[in-house]
């Protein structure tokens, strides 16, 4: 699954994370089964790890 997310923020660019965050959390909000749940909290896990590594290289930009 990660390799796959990196491919897509590849593909998309930085702004699909951002995007994807959101829409996972609106989907985990609703009504869904346990397993569906941990499914998202997995694939947003493996999102904000992009969005920390992306906060960390515009940081060294900037020095």
């Amino acid at each position: 699954m990660y390799v796959k997310t990196m491919q897509k923020v590849i593909e998309k660019g930085d702004d699909f994370v951002d995007s994807e965050i959101d829409r996972l959390e609106k989907l985990r909000s609703g009504k869904l089964s346990d397993k569906k749940k941990e499914q998202l909290s997995d694939r947003l896990n493996i999102l904000s790890t992009f969005s920390v590594a992306k906060l960390q290289a515009k940081k060294k930009v900037e020095l």
